[in-house]
């Protein structure tokens, strides 16, 4: 299978579960408006963080195995897991540990600063596992091809 038909078959699939994305995007801001608020207990917005995390990562290892399957090379099946890992990861800094940082430490500028760090980061990284997703394997889509790959109505 070359990289377009396997881009048009990710295309297929983000086209599939357009209404989870959304819902799970929605899911997210209201958890982390509830956790900034200051007349909502810490726990709530913490446990709806939680469960709108939990789900998140459900969905992003079910995107990673299908993009797992489109490929025979285990190295590459290993980065792509990574990659969505990663994501994770930045989705857990950016939703749960920031919000939390400005909840109780507004002024913490150092603390802010380590966030944004952590963030290039995990981006820069992202961009070099890209690097060798089409070093071992030319017609596996990387990251910034899926999303570049805008899907229509």
């Amino acid at each position: 299978m070359n990289k377009q038909e396997r881009l048009d078959q990710v295309t297929t699939m983000k086209e599939q579960w357009l209404f989870k994305r959304i819902a799970l995007g929605v899911l997210a801001g209201l958890s982390i408006y509830l956790l900034l608020q200051e007349v909502v207990p810490v726990g709530v917005g913490v446990m709806a963080i939680g469960i709108t995390l939990f789900l998140l990562h459900h969905y992003l290892m079910q995107e990673a195995h299908v993009l797992k399957e489109l490929t025979e090379n285990e190295r590459v099946k290993r980065i792509v897991l990574l990659q969505y890992r990663l994501d994770t990861l930045f989705i857990v800094l950016i939703a749960l540990l920031f919000p939390l940082t400005m909840r109780f430490m507004p002024g913490s500028w150092s603390t802010q600063m380590l966030y944004i760090g952590a963030g290039v980061y995990i981006l820069w990284t992202q961009r070099r596992l890209d690097g060798q997703l089409r070093q071992l394997d030319e017609h596996q889509p990387t990251r910034r091809e899926i999303q570049r790959n805008r899907f229509s109505f």
